[in-house]
């Protein structure tokens, strides 16, 4: 079944991300193709934390939390919350890599 953008924002806000930044992660530029890529994605960085982390804190923390090695010393919140399909791409390349490790 499809995730809806609704419970892509959903998401967002179980990590500690504002409306503001649900907002910018979701462009009113973006076509439909775009939006789901993005919800996807997101989703895809979900199923990827839980397999790291059991507790729903945990992956709030990781997400809020920067990394210098992965994330440049940025928060991947911040890099999902920036607007650029390619960061949000790249957040969650580098997070499932943690799993193939």
């Amino acid at each position: 079944m499809a995730k809806s953008l609704e419970q892509a924002n959903e998401l967002l806000r179980s990590w500690g991300a504002a409306i503001a930044q649900c907002n910018t992660a979701f462009p009113t530029t973006a076509d439909q193709i775009e939006t789901d890529t993005r919800i996807n994605t997101l989703f895809s960085i979900q199923e990827s934390l839980e397999l790291l982390f059991n507790d729903a804190k945990q992956r709030q923390g990781f997400m809020t939390s920067t990394h210098k090695n992965m994330f440049d010393n940025h928060k991947p919140l911040s890099l999902i919350a920036n607007g650029k399909l390619d960061d949000l791409i790249e957040v969650q390349r580098q997070i499932r890599s943690l799993v193939c490790i």
